[in-house]
């Protein structure tokens, strides 16, 4: 089964993945708690690092209505980098990868520059972060309590991402993920690195 595209708010011709869409609704998300971070004063700066893309052609069948069309697609170029770069208050350096996935999240979905650049900032002081909004798994309908409502988000240490091998390679996914709920809107204080830490 092909990719499903939304048509996004730029344009009647372009669109965007249905991925790509769920993503930015969680990039949103974030960058409204890092705002409140910011004048909580526990983040002296954030900035998003959007990754460069160009509008191709092509024909794509509409998720509602499956009538094709010619419109235009968001394609990703060039190396991807971490989503987000920022420094606490305590002075330390902020890298943090977001991602919005359904079910499990796979290891191999980060790009090698994105954990190049985790690893730098982790092993040179700095607090690198994994967070992740996982969205219901139609598969497993059973690991859902109503309450959690379609997704669940999880910020996690780089260095501290329980991963688990599988048949598909390593990966992580609500079970390992306990404990590490973000809570509240200033999800980023309790990373806060302590005078002690630096």
């Amino acid at each position: 089964m092909g990719a499903r595209h939304l048509v996004s708010e730029v344009g009647p011709v372009k669109t965007q993945t249905l991925s790509q869409f769920y993503g930015q609704n969680f990039e949103q998300h974030l960058a409204v708690q890092h705002e409140a971070c910011i004048r909580e004063g526990i983040l002296a700066w954030c900035r998003h690092i959007s990754p460069k893309v160009k509008w191709v052609h092509g024909r794509f069948s509409c998720w509602k209505c499956h009538a094709s069309r010619s419109q235009q697609v968001a394609q990703v170029v060039g190396d991807a980098c971490a989503d987000y770069v920022g420094q606490f208050t305590t002075g330390q350096a902020l890298t943090e990868e977001a991602k919005s996935y359904t079910g499990r999240f796979q290891f191999s979905d980060l790009e090698k520059q994105q954990v190049r650049m985790l690893d730098a900032c982790a092993l040179n002081g700095g607090v690198a972060l994994l967070s992740l909004e996982l969205r219901k798994d139609p598969a497993h309908p059973e690991r859902w309590d109503s309450a959690w409502g379609y997704h669940r988000r999880f910020c996690v240490p780089w260095s501290q991402v329980p991963w688990r091998s599988a048949g598909g390679g390593k990966g992580v996914g609500i079970d390992e993920l306990e404990g590490w709920e973000m809570r509240g809107q200033l999800y980023l204080k309790r990373f806060l690195p302590t005078n002690g830490d630096r």
